[in-house]
C-alpha cells in the first residue's frame, strides 16, 4: 500500500518489500529457497526499499549499531547466528559480505545505480518531448480533408497524451530530485559507517590490549621503600598520649611530607578500640569490622595499634581505598616498609598479587581502610582479602575500617561463618577535647588549627577575645568542628566551614539524613555532616556540630522541620531535641514565632517578632555595647547548661533566657544564667527585666515540670529572690503542626 501511494509504482520494489517482510518472519531458517527467484529478479542482491518517507530499510541493519561485537566480528559468524540482520545482508547464493568490506561496496553500487536511473530519466524526458514536437508538426502539414480529419483526431489523442506525459514529467522530475537527495544521503551514510567501523575496531583492540596486558601493568607497579624508626613510637604522659613516627604515614596519607611526629590523645574510645583489636582480632582471630563517622579517629587509632610493640611479631599490610579512585598499598615488616599507588580498577589485581606473594605460616595482618559497600572496586578488594584470610585463619587477620553508618543488610549465617565482630567508634565530646589540650606537647601541635576567634574568614563570635585561653579556643572551634577530631585538630576553621557548606549543598534528602538512614542504600553512604554518640546505652546519629545543624536547617523548610519534630517524625529523642532547637532558631530568624504560655494569663499567646541571631561566647566578657535592635544570642558551647538562647532588647531593657526542650522535665541552673549576664555586660539592679522561659512541645505543656533550682540566690541582684526562682520561671509551647 505504501508503494502504490508513491508518485510512481515499481513492481520490482513491491516484490522486494514482500521479500523483506517474509525474510524477517523466517530469518531463523538456515535456507530460504522460496525467495531465490526474487533474488534473481532483483539482480542477485537486496536493494533499497522506500516507504512514504523514502527510506524504510537500508542495506545495513540497525542491529549493527547495537551489537557490542561490532561489524567485523558479526561478519565472521554463521548466517544462522546473525539474527534478523543476517537476512538483510544476503547476496546471490546466500553469501555474506567479507568482513574487510562490510557495507561500503553496497553503498557505492547503489550510488552508481542511482546516477544511472537519473540519466535514464533525463533520456526518457527528451524522447517524450521529441514525440510531442513531431506530432504537432504533422498536424500542421496536413493538406486534404481526409488527412486533416485524421490528424485532427490524432491531435486530440496527442494533446491527451501530452497531458499524461506532462504529468509523468512532473513525477519524474520529483523522483529525480529525490534520487539526488538519496545520493547525498548515501554518501553521508558511507562516511558515518566508515568512521563507526574505525571507532569500533579501536575499542576492540584497546579492550584486548587492556585485558592481555593487565598482568604486565600489575608487575610494572613501582614500589617505594624506606626505613622506619621505632624509637619514637609508643605511649607518653603516663599512657595518655601515643606518639607515632611520621615516617609511618608516608604513603598512608595524601601528604607527601607528613609531620615528623603524630600525637594521639588516648581517650576512652582509643582504649576500647585497642582492646577490640587485641582481644577479638589478634587473640580470637575474628574478622574485625570497625565503623564510625569521618573524623572520629578510626584509621589513626588502628595504625597506632598495628605499629606498636605489641605487633612486633606481625607483618602489616594497609590497603587504602577511597572515592577519589586512588588505591594505596603499604607493607611493613619490622623496620622495613614499602608502598605503592594505583587506581581502583587495578586494586583487586594488585591486592591479590601482593597477598599471594607472602610465604605461608607467618603472622600477617591486613587493614582495609575506607571500605564502602556501594563501590564495586572496594567490594572486589574486600573479597580478595577475605579469601586470603580464609586460606589460613590461624596466622592471618583482617580488619575493615569504614565510615559507613552500617554494614547494610546483615547476614547472620555468613557473619558466623566469617567470625565477624563489629566495633563502633563514637565521635569526640567537648570534654575530651578539653582534656586533650591540657597536655602542652599536644597543644603546641594543634594550636594553629584552633583559630575560630582569630580567622579573618570567620564571622567573629560575640564576646570572643583574640588572646583567648586554650579552653576558650577549643570552645570556639567546637561550634564549627563538633564531634570530628579531624575538623578540630587538623583543619582550619575556614576549611571546616567550606567542607560542611559543600556537604550541605549536596544533601538530597534532609529527613532521610536526620533519621540516620545514610547507609549503603543511600547516595550519602559516607557523610561528614553526621556524628555518633551513645545515649542511654544506644548509639544515635546527630549533626556533627552546631554549625552543621544550622546550615542544614537554613536550607530546610520550617514545615519540614515541624514534621520531623512531630510525633510522627524522628523517633531518636536526641535528634528530635536537636531538631526542635533548630526549629526555634529558624522561626526566630525567618518569620518570628508565637508561644502559648501555661497558667492563668490574660493573653496566653505571646508573639515574638523575627530578629537577628548572633553567636556569643558566655565564658568571655563581651567587647563593645549591645546591639540597639532586639537580638537573639546563641551560645557557641555544646549542650550549654541552663539555656539555649538569650533574647536581649536593649531599648526595652529586657532579657529572656530560653531553654528549648522536648523532655517532660528540666533542671534550672542559675549559675549559667549569671555567667551569661556578665558576659553580655548587663548590669545588676532593678533596671532590667529578667525572664526564664522553658519552651517545649504542646503535648508536654500541661504536665511539664521544672526541677528545684541549682545555685539558688545567684540572681538576687537581678530581682530574683532566693528560693522563689522555680515559681518565677515560665513554661510555653511552640506549635509544631504543619
Amino acid at each position: 500500500r505504501r508503494l502504490v501511494k508513491m508518485r510512481s509504482f515499481k513492481p520490482r520494489r513491491a516484490f522486494l518489500l514482500l521479500y523483506l517482510c517474509l525474510t524477517r518472519t523466517f530469518a531463523s531458517s538456515p535456507t530460504i529457497p522460496v525467495f531465490s527467484p526474487i533474488l534473481r529478479l532483483t539482480g542477485g542482491r537486496v536493494g533499497e526499499v522506500f516507504d512514504s518517507d523514502h527510506e524504510m530499510y537500508s542495506q545495513t541493519s540497525s542491529d549493527d549499531h547495537h551489537d557490542p561485537t561490532g561489524p567485523v566480528e558479526r561478519g565472521n559468524r554463521p548466517r544462522e547466528e546473525q539474527g534478523d540482520g543476517g537476512a538483510f545482508r544476503l547476496q546471490a547464493g546466500g553469501q555474506s559480505h567479507h568482513p574487510a568490506e562490510p557495507y561500503s561496496l553496497d553503498y557505492q553500487v547503489e550510488i552508481k545505480e542511482t546516477k544511472e536511473a537519473i540519466k535514464k530519466l533525463e533520456q526518457q524526458l527528451d524522447k517524450l518531448q521529441e514525440r510531442i514536437d513531431d506530432a504537432g508538426e504533422k498536424f500542421l502539414n496536413a493538406t486534404n480533408q481526409r488527412d486533416q480529419d485524421y490528424w485532427r483526431e490524432e491531435k486530440k489523442y496527442l494533446v491527451e497524451e501530452k497531458k499524461n506525459l506532462v504529468e509523468k514529467e512532473k513525477n519524474l522530475l520529483a523522483e529525480k530530485r529525490y534520487l539526488v537527495e538519496k545520493e547525498k544521503h548515501l554518501v553521508e551514510k558511507e562516511k558515518y559507517v566508515q568512521e563507526e567501523r574505525v571507532i569500533k575496531l579501536k575499542m576492540h583492540y584497546l579492550r584486548a590490549e587492556k585485558s592481555s596486558n593487565l598482568e604486565e601493568y600489575s608487575d610494572a607497579t613501582i614500589w617505594k621503600e624506606a626505613e622506619v624508626k621505632l624509637d619514637g613510637t609508643g605511649f607518653d604522659e603516663d599512657g595518655k598520649l601515643f606518639c607515632l613516627d611520621g615516617s609511618y604515614l608516608k604513603g598512608v596519607t595524601d601528604n607527601e611530607v607528613p609531620r615528623r611526629e603524630l600525637l594521639l590523645y588516648c581517650r576512652e574510645g582509643f582504649n576500647k578500640h585497642w582492646q577490640f583489636l587485641r582481644e577479638e582480632v589478634i587473640s580470637n582471630g575474628a574478622l574485625g569490622w570497625i565503623q564510625g563517622p569521618p573524623g572520629s579517629g578510626k584509621t589513626m587509632t588502628t595504625l597506632s595499634f598495628c605499629f606498636s610493640q605489641e605487633m612486633s611479631e606481625w607483618s602489616v599490610t594497609i590497603l587504602r581505598v577511597g572515592k577519589d579512585k586512588m588505591f594505596r598499598c603499604i607493607q611493613t615488616t619490622g623496620s622495613k616498609r614499602r608502598w605503592c599507588t594505583s587506581n581502583n580498577e587495578m586494586a583487586a589485581k594488585l591486592t591479590g598479587k601482593t597477598l599471594s606473594g607472602w610465604s605461608e605460616g607467618q603472622k600477617r595482618l591486613v587493614i582495609l581502610d575506607g571500605m564502602t559497600r556501594n563501590i564495586d572496586a572496594h567490594e572486589r578488594v574486600y573479597e580478595e582479602c577475605r579469601c586470603w584470610r580464609d586460606a589460613d585463619r590461624k596466622h592471618r587477620r583482617l580488619v575493615v575500617v569504614t565510615s559507613m553508618s552500617s554494614r547494610g543488610k546483615v547476614k547472620d549465617e555468613e557473619d558466623r561463618s566469617n567470625k565477624l565482630r563489629a566495633h563502633n567508634v563514637v565521635s569526640w565530646t567537648l570534654d575530651e577535647y578539653l582534656e586533650a589540650v591540657q597536655y602542652d606537647k599536644l597543644y603546641k601541635v594543634v594550636e594553629p588549627m584552633l583559630d575560630a576567634g582569630n580567622s579573618t574568614k570567620v564571622k567573629p563570635v560575640k564576646g570572643a577575645r583574640k588572646n583567648a585561653t586554650k579552653e576558650e579556643r577549643v570552645r570556639q572551634k567546637f561550634y564549627f568542628a563538633g564531634g570530628s577530631c579531624r575538623y578540630m585538630f587538623d583543619t582550619t576553621t575556614a576549611e571546616v566551614m567550606s567542607s560542611l557548606t559543600e556537604a550541605v549543598r549536596g544533601t538530597l534528602d534532609i529527613p532521610l539524613l536526620f533519621r540516620g538512614l545514610i547507609g549503603q542504600s543511600s547516595p550519602a553512604a559516607v557523610n561528614r555532616l553526621m556524628a555518633t554518640f551513645y545515649h542511654r546505652g544506644e548509639l544515635h546519629w546527630l549533626p556533627v556540630s552546631r554549625y552543621a545543624s544550622a546550615a542544614l536547617a537554613s536550607i530546610a523548610e520550617t514545615s519540614t522541620l515541624k514534621r520531623m519534630v512531630s510525633d510522627y517524625g524522628i523517633e531518636n529523642p536526641l535528634m528530635r531535641g536537636w531538631l526542635f532547637e533548630m526549629l526555634f532558631f529558624e522561626e526566630v530568624k525567618r518569620n518570628g514565632l508565637s508561644l502559648t504560655f501555661r497558667g492563668e494569663r490574660e493573653q496566653p499567646v505571646e508573639r515574638w517578632d523575627k530578629c537577628l541571631v548572633e553567636l556569643f561566647n558566655p565564658n568571655e566578657e563581651q567587647a563593645g555595647s549591645l546591639p540597639k535592635a532586639r537580638t537573639c544570642f546563641r551560645p557557641v558551647g555544646y549542650l550549654q547548661g541552663g539555656y539555649d538562647a538569650v533574647m536581649v532588647d536593649r531599648e526595652a531593657q529586657k532579657v529572656e533566657f530560653v531553654q528549648v526542650t522536648i523532655a517532660e522535665k528540666h533542671s534550672l541552673k542559675l549559675m549559667y544564667l549569671l555567667e551569661a549576664l556578665k558576659a553580655l555586660g548587663i548590669p545588676a539592679g532593678n533596671g532590667w527585666n529578667l525572664r526564664v522561659i522553658f519552651v517545649t512541645l504542646p503535648t508536654n505543656l500541661k504536665d511539664f515540670q521544672i526541677e528545684p533550682a541549682e545555685d539558688s540566690g545567684a540572681l538576687e541582684t537581678y530581682g530574683w529572690k532566693k528560693g522563689k526562682e522555680r515559681k518565677k520561671a515560665e513554661v510555653a509551647a511552640l506549635d509544631v503542626t504543619v
